[in-house]
């Protein structure tokens, strides 16, 4: 579900987006699971078009559609928005009215499923942002300098994975 404040306009960035439609606090939850999205195991997920895949995201081998605007999210690799649990997205600094909503997809999408053009290997990326790293990639979250920055922000998926992909000395 959609903060109040929130509406689904078109994005520079790509397609839809999610926008302020008045100034939101830093802290404030912006989208949230309420049982209204669509569920798919991997055969179901398959199966559905190609536009459609692109806006799932997994949990565990669960793949969650959103239905009511949240699935509009875009990616950015300067984001201000990120995970505060697994079902909830919140602002991670103040939204002005008509900026928006961003999260960076490599905090979640961590599965080789997700990959759109697997000879890259991940997403190519061109969110504008200083940092912009050009190819967004599922084990983007390995990286330190990427745990650093999303730290406390990032679902347990994706802590868990970071965990046993590390190797401890």
């Amino acid at each position: 579900m959609l903060h109040p404040d929130v509406e689904v306009r078109l994005s520079p960035i790509h397609g839809k987006g999610l926008f302020a439609r008045a100034f939101i606090p830093k802290g404030t939850v912006v989208w949230w699971i309420d049982g209204s999205e669509l569920l798919y195991d991997a055969e179901g997920y398959a199966r559905l078009p190609l536009e459609t895949r692109n806006l799932c995201y997994e949990n565990r081998g669960v793949y969650i559609l959103s239905i009511e605007g949240g699935e509009y999210i875009n990616h950015c690799c300067e984001p201000n928005v990120g995970w505060l649990t697994d079902e909830r997205f919140v602002t991670l600094r103040d939204i002005q009215p008509d900026e928006e909503l961003t999260y960076d997809y490599a905090t979640g999408d961590i599965s080789d499923y997700a990959i759109e053009d697997k000879t890259l290997g991940g997403w190519v990326c061109a969110c504008g942002a200083p940092s912009c790293r050009k190819l967004i990639t599922p084990h983007d979250c390995l990286k330190p300098e990427f745990q650093a920055r999303h730290a406390g922000f990032l679902p347990s998926w994706t802590v868990e994975f970071i965990q046993q992909h590390t190797k401890t000395e």
